[in-house]
């Protein structure tokens, strides 16, 4: 995607239709950065008003906008933050303390390398300079956060910096349709960054490491962090594995205790909704390039049991390249934006979404559940509001915010684990 270096403006208070970008969780906010659209015209930058670069038929969504979703109001607002990086895709990104970290990407200028932190309570960037080798440049790549460190696997670019050390113990795969520009291709590197040091470190595991990949899917559970799926070379995968991030060593491949397990894919989603299950979502899937296609269906493993249960009659909108992530209770997850339809297919324009899909794998919160009845009922009960307790009260006035602008963009679902299902 090449930049025309062309910026509109215009008024809105929703975040524009996107894929390709970054969520975490905060203080029961969602936070949506980065991304791509397809290209307005005036007349839709007028009524949609924001800040992007045009892109050839696509943009890159203006990084200096951070969206915020309050997860129990369903509702939006925008920060507009100060030293920005440039807006990009395929980027990872996570919180650890009051800061949010953002690594790698792809923006006009190719594959970025750079990392920033985002400091949530002044809203100012500040492009760190770490000592140690950098990362080489790479985009759909995924992070953890795990107590003061920044722990980045795989992703999809050029050679790594170090491919002629003898030491290493990562691999690099040339994408061979790269060969007519730079060249581009798979890794498996696990690399380290330390908060407290501002340093980079390299990960050498021998045993277990799981092959390149790129658009793959990641979540913390306790001290293990999860890989799923992903594409190497022409192949989507379905394989699930662990990392001691106590020790940063593979643990290895989860062999699934049954056969019904999910296909093989790329671009998909997965967050925690219990302390010992996981939820996958959509994606897209493996096989022929004529049979690949945009998924709909929604997994949730059991990391005890091992076992797969797929979700019946849920959302019926196939998504890729979107995002999930915890919701304001563990029991929940919150899945975002990304494409509706084939992205890859050039015969057709992309359709981006913004809607969000609330995921329920336990009961909400009581005072939750209050809050809604509340406003399910407000006619009769708004009159008595005043007696609330302050906190509650602003919680609903919210949750009347946000049902009035854009109740038709969320969806609640609930979600069955197998023990549940029997």
């Amino acid at each position: 995607m090449e930049s025309a270096g062309r910026r509109i403006q215009a008024n809105c208070k929703k975040p524009t239709p996107r894929s390709g970008h970054v969520a975490v969780t905060y203080g029961g906010l969602m936070l949506v950065w980065g991304g791509y659209t397809e290209q307005l015209n005036f007349s839709d930058a007028n009524e949609t008003g924001h800040q992007m670069w045009y892109v050839g038929d696509d943009i890159y969504l203006d990084g200096k906008e951070v969206w915020c979703y309050n997860i129990e109001a369903k509702v939006w607002d925008v920060w507009h933050t100060r030293k920005s990086p440039p807006g990009m895709s395929g980027s990872c990104a996570a919180c650890i303390g009051k800061h949010m970290y953002l690594f790698g990407g792809y923006y006009k200028n190719g594959n970025s390398n750079e990392l920033y932190r985002l400091d949530l309570k002044t809203k100012v960037w500040k492009h760190l300079k770490p000592e140690g080798m950098p990362p080489s440049p790479r985009d759909k790549v995924t992070c953890w956060s795990y107590q003061d460190k920044l722990v980045i696997f795989g992703g999809f670019g050029p050679p790594p910096y170090n491919e002629d050390d003898t030491n290493r113990t990562d691999e690099w795969q040339l994408d061979p349709s790269s060969f007519w520009s730079h060249e581009r291709g798979w890794n498996n590197q696990l690399i380290v960054y330390s908060t407290t040091d501002n340093r980079w470190s390299y990960v050498k595991s021998e045993r277990h490491r799981p092959c390149p990949r790129a658009a793959h899917a990641v979540a913390v559970i306790g001290n293990r962090g999860y890989v799923f799926g992903g594409r190497f070379e022409d192949v989507r995968m379905n394989d699930l594995h662990v990392l001691n991030l106590d020790s940063m060593e593979w643990v290895g491949s989860i062999q699934p205790a049954s056969e019904d397990i999910p296909t093989g894919r790329s671009w998909h989603c997965m967050a925690p909704v219990s302390d010992r299950h996981l939820l996958v979502y959509g994606g897209y899937s493996s096989g022929r390039p004529t049979d690949c296609k945009p998924l709909n269906d929604v997994w949730v493993f059991d990391v005890e049991n091992h076992t797969w249960h797929q979700q019946k009659s849920l959302p019926s909108e196939t998504r890729m390249w979107h995002t999930g992530v915890s919701g304001a209770d563990l029991g929940e997850a919150v899945v975002y934006g990304g494409c509706s339809n084939d992205l890859l297919d050039q015969d057709q324009r992309s359709v981006h979404s913004s809607k969000c899909f609330h995921f329920f794998f336990s009961p909400k919160s009581l005072s939750r559940l209050c809050a809604e009845a509340i406003v399910s009922d407000i006619d009769v009960l708004g009159s008595e509001l005043s007696f609330l307790p302050t906190m509650l009260h602003r919680k609903i006035e919210l949750c009347l915010n946000g049902r009035q602008k854009d109740e038709s963009k969320n969806h609640s679902y609930n979600l069955r684990s197998r023990s549940q299902s029997s």
